[in-house]
């Protein structure tokens, strides 16, 4: 019986940690200006409104990693993105310089940024707000190992 036990703790505790929550992450096209067919979103924790564009470009789908930094700023999320995601990714800042990118976490406007180059390296950073929690849990519904 003494044998068992240490396999029953083990079961146990494997069968108690709840896998992460999935997160739902979009980037999109904004607008500074309100338009027919925007929806108007305010980045969490400002007073700053962007005109969001309906379409994702890129989502959770095309990410292949995220990880947590803590920078003088705050707390960023790194991401890097699948081989598919980089390409998309590279498409469209090279396409696009000049417009803002949104970036919508579970669907609250975290960032609105200006594209100034194509960005060819397949990685994005979310920064913004975010509480050492906020970016360990959106890491983590990334895919992250995170602890």
């Amino acid at each position: 019986m003494r044998r068992f036990i240490p396999l029953i703790l083990l079961l146990f505790v494997v069968g108690c940690s709840k896998p992460p929550e999935p997160v739902s992450l979009e980037f999109r096209f904004a607008e500074r200006r309100p338009a027919k067919n925007l929806t108007a979103m305010t980045i969490k924790g400002s007073e700053e409104i962007y005109y969001l564009r309906a379409q994702k470009l890129l989502t959770e789908k095309d990410v292949a990693s995220a990880t947590v930094r803590k920078e003088d700023a705050g707390n960023i999320v790194r991401i890097e993105f699948t081989s598919r995601g980089k390409l998309k990714y590279k498409n469209l800042t090279k396409r696009n310089i000049g417009r803002y990118i949104a970036i919508v976490v579970n669907g609250e406007l975290i960032s609105a940024q200006i594209i100034r180059g194509g960005i060819s390296t397949g990685l994005a950073v979310i920064e913004g707000n975010l509480t050492s929690r906020q970016a360990k849990r959106i890491a983590k519904g990334l895919g992250s190992s995170i602890p």
